[in-house]
């Protein structure tokens, strides 16, 4: 991609209300887990979206096992693309349908993602 869209996509990304290392350590949780998403802004600040986590502060099993499989920890930023995009099989946004879909039918969306490489 050219730099500018790139950034552009990475601005969009890190718009997402996120909340910080500690803040997932508060939780509970360790934020350099598998399964998690995050993301590291041009100034070194890490966040994680926050649309991972339910809201007892614990990581969603379903976002947690689809950010493994399309390999989150090997690509943040395009599995963090994947569900704050939208996306023509379902229509809508993935993250935003957390809990409106079966976990079962999003799984199989990103399962897509997979097929078409």
């Amino acid at each position: 991609l050219p730099i500018s869209l790139r950034l552009s996509a990475e601005n969009f990304l890190l718009a997402a209300m996120a909340i910080n290392p500690d803040q997932v350590r508060r939780g509970g949780t360790d934020p350099g887990s598998q399964g998690l998403i995050r993301l590291t802004a041009p100034d070194g600040t890490v966040s994680l979206p926050a649309f991972q986590f339910g809201g007892d502060g614990q990581p969603l099993p379903v976002v947690a096992a689809i950010n493994r499989l399309l390999d989150a920890d090997d690509d943040p930023w395009g599995v963090a693309d994947w569900w704050l995009g939208p996306n023509a099989r379902i229509d809508a946004v993935p993250a935003e349908m957390i809990g409106r879909l079966a976990d079962e039918v999003l799984v199989e969306v990103a399962r897509a993602v997979l097929e078409e490489d």
